[in-house]
């Protein structure tokens, strides 16, 4: 995977995360419950993305890159 994929996959999934977090302010328990696992699902990849990132660049992401996305 190449940085530019990287941070397309990453952008996608932040918003996706967002998304979700913003949807469960407002669902009721059940529903949240019903749909935990594709969320933990996303947070999961979205940890793994990170540390390839760590990997291809040899430094952290930063605060704003790791809570909303890259800039492209």
């Amino acid at each position: 995977m190449t940085l530019e994929e990287l941070k397309q996959e990453y952008n996608g999934l932040i918003k996706r995360e967002l998304r979700a977090e913003k949807w469960m302010d407002t669902a009721d328990k059940e529903d949240i419950k019903k749909w935990m696992p594709n969320y933990m699902g996303i947070t999961i990849k979205l940890s793994r993305l990170m540390a390839e990132y760590r990997k291809i660049t040899g430094k952290e992401m930063s605060d704003k890159e790791v809570f909303k996305g890259f800039d492209l």
